[in-house]
């Protein structure tokens, strides 16, 4: 029997990962989100790269450790996403993709992060439910903005109902309780015909905060920042009680405004000159930014030692916006900081 390679023992070891970290309930969230997951996801978030078909043999190889592209599964599609980023967004060269790999544990967070495999490669680590938390985070968000003409992006709950649903996804990020995620305030009406005319608007924005979580952490990569001398053991632990001690890379917080920047960049770029696409992006990240931001407000969280507040990224990113603003997308991410900042106190907290 030939002697297992490099490759052979990382695969084994993310296969080994991702098993161990199994969670029933995150079987039973992707099974609950489907509806949420379209097949035209896809097709939207090619309009524009004059590519719909990935051949590269280098973009082809973070395939490993994943099954075969199906518009219907979320693992899948955020593969596809993954593979619109490298061969769009031109951030690594060939030889790093074929060093990259790419994975899914069961641990309920908005954000990804970077290990370090046993042989020293990269792995990226998407959470699972990531499309459930962008979905429903953009559509809180997107309701509590204010557009041009008036009109309401969703007229079936109060104001009040949206920004309750926020503390709430908020506190389900915080105790990793998918269950909890599901149950948002102000989302029951999410997938449904009611909001077929808004459905698109809705769409895009969450393909463009699911490819800036990507575009990030290819973005520590493209910039160095993640060096071997550089890491540390990050404990992983489901609601179940799985646990797993995975070596992660560390980065600075500057680093972190580095990935911000150039992630944000490259995904403007992505979006192409037509008029607002910027302003689109710009919205897309900004939801995460605020919801960054209910965390931060949470009296039961915890610190964070590792990126900077949610304002400071937002105010690195929102000065590349070149167009008009037309509707008040971006001026509704500004006013919801400043609402979150008058709700600094813990009576008008409502987590729970």
């Amino acid at each position: 029997m030939p002697e297992p390679t490099d490759t052979d023992r990382d695969r084994a070891w993310i296969v080994a990962l991702t098993r161990r970290l199994s969670d029933q309930r995150y079987d039973r969230l992707q099974t609950s989100m489907q509806d949420l997951i379209e097949s035209g996801r896809v097709a939207d978030a090619l309009k524009g790269s004059g590519n719909a078909r990935f051949q590269d043999p280098d973009v082809e190889a973070i395939n490993r450790g994943l099954r075969p592209y199906a518009a219907s599964d979320e693992e899948s599609l955020l593969q596809r996403y993954f593979q619109i980023c490298l061969e769009h967004a031109h951030l690594l060269g060939p030889e790093q993709v074929a060093d990259l790999y790419l994975a899914q544990i069961p641990v309920a967070s908005l954000n990804g992060c970077t290990a370090r495999s046993p042989s020293g490669r990269p792995v990226i680590l998407l959470n699972h439910g990531l499309i459930a938390y962008v979905a429903k985070s953009v559509h809180l968000v997107l309701a509590l903005t204010g557009f041009a003409d008036g009109d309401r992006y969703c007229r079936h709950h109060s104001d009040q109902a949206f920004f309750v649903g926020l503390f709430r996804l908020g506190s389900g990020l915080r105790d990793r309780e998918p269950a909890l995620t599901m149950r948002v305030p102000g989302t029951e009406c999410l997938g449904s015909p009611a909001h077929a005319d808004s459905d698109m608007l809705h769409e895009g924005l969450c393909i463009q905060l699911e490819m800036f979580l990507m575009l990030h952490e290819l973005a520590h990569i493209s910039l160095g920042h993640l060096r071997p001398d550089r890491t540390s053991a990050r404990e992983f632990r489901t609601r179940s009680g799985a646990r797993a001690d995975i070596e992660v890379f560390d980065r600075t917080r500057r680093d972190e405004l580095e990935a911000d920047l150039a992630a944000a960049k490259a995904l403007i770029q992505f979006a192409g000159p037509a008029d607002g696409a910027d302003t689109d992006c710009l919205f897309a990240i900004g939801v995460l930014f605020v919801v960054l931001r209910v965390m931060e407000l949470d009296p039961d969280g915890e610190p964070n030692d590792t990126h900077p507040s949610a304002y400071e990224r937002w105010t690195n990113v929102r000065h590349l916006r070149s167009s008009p603003p037309g509707p008040r997308m971006m001026d509704s991410i500004d006013a919801l900081f400043d609402f979150l900042d008058d709700a600094d106190r813990p009576s008008r907290h409502p987590f729970g």
